[in-house]
């Protein structure tokens, strides 16, 4: 019996440092999990070229996917680039990604950026403050925020392309409140 011990320890701490859904995030969060069909909480961050963000002021009118990520995540390497076409293909339509870097410095968050060819918005959060505030639990964890700033999807853990991309086009194909047809007793009034 225990010739089997170590061999299968071993494959345990393997199985655990793949992480195929969320990694454990060094944080505890202190909000409850924002969940679909809840308005998606304010936050401020810095963009990598050290510019301000205030979500969702910043990007209003837009749909944006916010992600919460780090660089020791295992899956996010993979995700993130895949979500770099998912940009490509839909920016002129609207869509906005936020890539949160959370708990990690600046450095780090944009020594990955650059290796694997990101052109959209990596924020830092060294502190971790916009993760508890969307009760992040492990990374990566995403949040698809529609027009009107309400939360319309929620990734945890990995997630394919083909996934956010369907979650995208139904988000750009919602209308805007500025878009909405007048209600029929409205078309009355003088």
């Amino acid at each position: 019996m225990r010739r089997y011990t170590l061999p299968l320890a071993a494959a345990a701490l393997l199985l655990a440092a793949a992480c195929p859904r969320p990694c454990p995030s060094s944080m505890p969060p202190s909000a409850p999990a924002v969940d679909v069909g809840q308005k998606a909480p304010a936050f401020e961050a810095t963009a990598l070229d050290g510019t301000p963000l205030r979500f969702p002021e910043d990007v209003a009118g837009k749909v944006v996917l916010v992600r919460f990520w780090a660089e020791k995540c295992p899956v996010c390497e993979q995700t993130m680039k895949e979500l770099e076409g998912v940009f490509q293909r839909n920016k002129e339509a609207g869509f906005v990604i936020l890539a949160v870097n959370s708990g990690q410095s600046r450095e780090k968050a944009e020594a990955f950026a650059q290796r694997v060819g990101l052109s959209y918005t990596i924020l830092v959060d060294e502190q971790s403050e916009a993760a508890k505030l969307y009760g992040v639990k492990g990374l990566p964890v995403s949040f698809m925020v529609d027009k009107q700033g309400m939360v319309s999807a929620r990734f945890v853990g990995k997630a394919s392309a083909e996934e956010f991309e369907k979650s995208v086009l139904a988000a750009l194909a919602a209308p805007s409140s500025a878009e909405e047809p007048p209600s029929p007793d409205s078309s009355s009034l003088p």
